[in-house]
C-alpha cells in the first residue's frame, strides 16, 4: 500500500497499540525497503502520559497526510477516540485489523 500511494514519510504515521506490534511491523517495513516510514504506539504519537492524557487533540493535532493504524480492533474506543480526534479533518486515514481479532480485554 505504501509503495503504491507514496506517501511523505514525515506526514504519514502508522500507529499500533503495541510496543510489540511496532517492532514488528518496523521489520516488515524493512524486508520491503520502506524504512523511512517509522512506525510508533498510539500513546507515543499522542504525547500520551501513563494517565492516558493526550497532549494531541482537537486543538493541538497531530499533523499528518495519512493516519494507519494496525490492528484498530485491539484499541479500545475511549483510546481510539482520542486519536481520531486529534487528527486534521484533511487525513486520510485507513484502519488495518483482523475481523476475527478478539476485542480488547478492558473495552465495554
Amino acid at each position: 500500500l505504501l509503495k503504491k500511494l507514496k506517501p511523505n514519510p514525515r506526514t504519514t504515521f502508522i500507529l499500533t497499540y503495541t510496543g510489540k506490534a511496532s517492532v514488528r511491523i518496523k521489520e516488515l517495513l524493512s524486508q520491503h525497503e520502506l524504512t523511512e516510514y517509522k512506525p510508533m504506539t498510539v500513546h507515543k504519537a499522542c504525547s500520551s502520559n501513563w494517565n492516558s492524557n493526550f497532549l494531541k487533540n482537537e486543538y493541538n493535532n497531530l499533523e499528518c497526510e495519512y493516519l494507519i493504524i494496525d490492528e484498530v480492533g485491539m484499541i479500545p474506543r475511549d483510546i481510539l477516540m482520542k486519536v481520531l480526534l486529534a487528527v486534521p479533518s484533511y487525513t486520510k486515514i485507513i484502519f488495518a485489523g483482523d475481523d476475527a481479532q478478539l476485542p480488547p480485554v478492558n473495552d465495554s
